[in-house]
């Protein structure tokens, strides 16, 4: 959505409202997420591909310390395109090798434990 409205409207003014959204949206679900799966999620599987996705985390916040102070275009399409891109490793790659190699019990208590700290949010 974002990416289709820069496409129409590059203006300072909507970058900078795609930005703020970025940044709300990245505080309220996101922040909270990535502790969970680096709490919960990684340490089920540890290896290479748990570290980038760490990495991923950390370069995320970056980018949105950016769009908070600075608020530009290039570094909201940096954030969207990582974001996208970090979704996708961790869905096709990286819970897919989780499935595989860690026991049933141990997922059902992850999960349990991920239900029990969600933070739920009602918009």
């Amino acid at each position: 959505m974002a990416e289709r409205s820069l496409k129409e409207n590059a203006s300072e003014e909507n970058v900078r409202g795609w930005c703020a959204k970025c940044v709300e949206r990245f505080e309220i679900e996101l922040v909270n997420h990535f502790a969970m799966e680096e709490q919960l999620v990684f340490p089920l599987h540890p290896g290479a591909l748990a570290d980038e996705l760490i990495a991923d985390h950390r370069r995320m916040e970056e980018l949105v310390g950016g769009m908070r102070t600075a608020p530009r275009e290039e570094t909201l399409r940096a954030f969207l395109e990582l974001l996208r891109q970090h979704i996708r490793r961790e869905e096709n790659e990286y819970f897919q090798e989780v499935q595989q190699v860690v026991e049933a019990g141990q997922l059902e208590t992850m999960g349990a434990e991920i239900d029990r700290r969600a933070v739920r949010v009602c918009l």
